[in-house]
């Protein structure tokens, strides 16, 4: 039986009602490609991997800081310093230089490489500087503070660990850190209030814009002679090994 479809005063044929059901099924897929391919877009715009520098791949995924690049022939890695804390062999010839934020999850995650690094080759050593990202870890600069201030105590590298491990378990406090270490918390607590290394934090963040770093943990291999190598974001271990070898 063939029926006719009465809409609004005017009468469809079967077969214009089969055309127009056909149109309508064709505008919706297309409202939802669209959408599909917008969400595409969006997503494109946010990028947490890519290859490094020097051709070995990377997860180049780091907190990012808000600020320009400097031209590669613009940068400049400072060497080992007098008031830098070496881990490792101070003697050794290769120097893995971090920039790093005592709040970023990616630091946490990376810090393990160079620990492994110096344990499997006393040919290289680590220095570990501060650089917080205040814009997006408020409490960042009061940890990178707190790091020198139990140095100054003899437990810089310890602090560190601490913080990264206790940030890992839910979130770091740094009084309840320096009494685990035994440190005089008082005089901890002073020295950050004070800012006695506040001068030494901001100069190291100089550093890291001045290298051109984008973002940390922002990392370098250095040896004298040799152009600084790059190491952008998690690296892991087995990479910066098959870096370090052809400088050996």
């Amino acid at each position: 039986m063939e029926k006719n479809s009465q809409h609004f005063g005017f009468t469809l044929s079967p077969v214009q009602t089969f055309l127009a059901g056909i149109g309508i099924g064709v505008l919706i897929l297309c409202t939802i490609g669209f959408f599909i391919l917008l969400g595409i877009v969006l997503k494109g715009g946010v990028d947490v991997s890519s290859s490094g520098s020097n051709g070995n791949d990377v997860v180049a995924v780091r907190d990012t800081a808000p600020t320009p690049t400097p031209a590669p022939s613009a940068r400049v890695v400072p060497p080992v310093a007098a008031d830098d804390y070496i881990r490792g062999n101070e003697d050794a010839p290769i120097t893995i230089v971090e920039y790093s934020d005592l709040d970023c999850p990616y630091c946490g995650r990376f810090h393990e490489t160079p620990k492994e690094v110096i344990a499997q080759n006393n040919n290289v050593k680590w220095v570990y500087r501060n650089w917080p990202l205040e814009s997006i870890h408020p409490d960042a600069r009061r940890k990178a503070n707190g790091a020198e201030c139990a140095g100054d105590q003899g437990k810089y590298w310890e602090f560190i660990d601490a913080v990264f491990v206790a940030n890992a378990a839910g979130g770091a406090n740094t009084d309840t850190i320096a009494a685990q270490l035994g440190l005089n918390v008082s005089t901890f607590n002073s020295c950050i209030a004070q800012g006695e290394f506040d001068s030494k934090v901001q100069k190291h963040a100089d550093q890291a814009l001045a290298a051109g770093c984008r973002g940390t943990p922002c990392s370098f291999i250095l040896k004298d002679g040799d152009a600084p190598i790059p190491l952008d974001g998690v690296v892991p271990t087995a990479s910066v090994l098959q870096l370090i070898a052809p400088l050996l």
